[in-house]
């Protein structure tokens, strides 16, 4: 009889904890549309992360290694959804902006402030989502969210611009055993408003 008793409960809490997180999976990814403030925190944590990452690579000193500054690209390679991912800059030389891999871009980053000026200074603000997360045909969610970047290049040419740039966040599903869980990435970081 307690065997019985047992069995009953255990059924019972199953189908209770079947039943809320089938309601918590809904509420959460309703048809083809994720409202999920969750993963837009996530997401504007990741953007903060590749702000500290890009400050640790335009820094120009001695206390900071060729090591440290390697594993400063890794770490910020790791935050966008593949190497493949674009990241388009601008100068002052070309009308068009040029489109970099997200390594390439790294590379240049670092390259800028070590050879071109002695003080290189890139700061995030207005930072904010212009669109919900939309199911893609991969299976995969998007959104997008706009800033402004300032860029600061400090020598004996000095430069400084402000852009308007729009990065794709995306949520790249993963299959565990217990159901499919979502990993925020960066993907594509376009340019919109060039104010040069």
């Amino acid at each position: 009889m307690i065997k019985r008793v047992l069995l009953f409960t255990c059924v019972c809490m199953l189908a209770v904890l079947s039943t809320s997180a089938q309601t918590f999976r809904n509420k959460l990814f309703p048809s083809n549309e994720i409202s999920g403030e969750e993963f837009k925190k996530q997401a504007i944590n990741k953007i903060q992360s590749l702000q500290n990452y890009l400050e640790v690579l335009v820094k120009n000193d001695q206390n900071t290694s060729k090591t440290a500054k390697n594993a400063a690209v890794e770490n910020t390679v790791r935050l966008f959804s593949d190497e493949n991912r674009i990241v388009e800059v601008n100068s002052t030389s070309r009308p068009k902006p040029r489109k970099l891999k997200v390594r390439q871009y790294l590379v240049r980053i670092a390259f800028l402030s070590e050879k071109v000026y002695d003080k290189v200074t890139i700061r995030f603000y207005d930072v904010f989502f212009i669109s919900n997360f939309k199911k893609r045909p991969d299976g995969k969610y998007e959104a997008v969210v706009s800033m402004s970047q300032k860029f600061t290049g400090e020598g004996d040419r000095p430069y400084s611009d402000v852009v308007q740039k729009n990065i794709q966040i995306i949520l790249v599903p993963i299959q565990k055993p217990e159901g499919t869980y979502y990993e925020v990435k960066l993907g594509d970081i376009s340019i919109t408003d060039n104010n040069i």
